[in-house]
């Protein structure tokens, strides 16, 4: 009879922490759906009030889809990657970068994101933080012997590749050689 109590007792106590847990999960899930309601809102009040001046308009635009704004409204989270790494010494927008590229955000999209100039400063602040993951070295090495393979399928050798500062000369049936060479042997045309 006792152990039938407890069990009881026990199982009640499950059941008020599950739906415990349930309500707080839901409550947040309300919230974070508020904070995106109102990011649109600012979102639609902003082109409304700028909608006439394309430049101004872009330039708020910009602004609300910056970063921390996009972090403050909860449309983007921060999580823990590999970047993470204390004795990695990468800055926190650098994290965030690297971790909205592994989640599939789009090149263009983090330069609006980041208040980037051109995609090539984010390729650059990109290939940074992999050499601090270290993780260019694998993929460089990857990357070489495929080119490796490449070269030695579709290029001439080195021997028979003219030196950079040879003149190059192309005749007509399209072999590439010396210009000094050229001029040994007649061209036909």
């Amino acid at each position: 009879m006792i152990i039938l109590i407890i069990d009881i007792l026990l199982i009640s106590i499950i059941i008020f922490v599950v739906l415990r847990e349930r309500k707080l999960y839901g409550d947040k899930l309300r919230r974070e759906a508020q904070e995106r309601l109102d990011y649109i809102h600012i979102l639609i009040d902003t082109v409304y009030t700028y909608g006439n001046n394309h430049e101004l308009l872009s330039a708020r635009l910009k602004q609300e889809m910056s970063a921390k704004k996009l972090l403050l409204y909860g449309i983007i989270e921060r999580k823990q990657t590999e970047a993470c790494r204390p004795e990695l010494k990468i800055g926190e927008d650098d994290r965030l970068l690297y971790q909205l590229l592994q989640e599939g955000f789009s090149p263009r999209e983090l330069c609006i994101i980041f208040s980037l100039n051109n995609l090539n400063s984010l390729y650059v602040k990109h290939h940074r933080i992999r050499k601090k993951l270290g993780l260019l070295s694998e993929a460089n090495a990857k990357i070489e012997t495929e080119s490796d393979m490449c070269t030695s399928e579709t290029q001439p050798k080195a021997a028979d590749r003219p030196n950079k500062k040879q003149h190059v000369s192309i005749d007509c049936v399209g072999k590439v050689g010396n210009a000094a060479e050229k001029e040994k042997e007649p061209i036909e045309v």
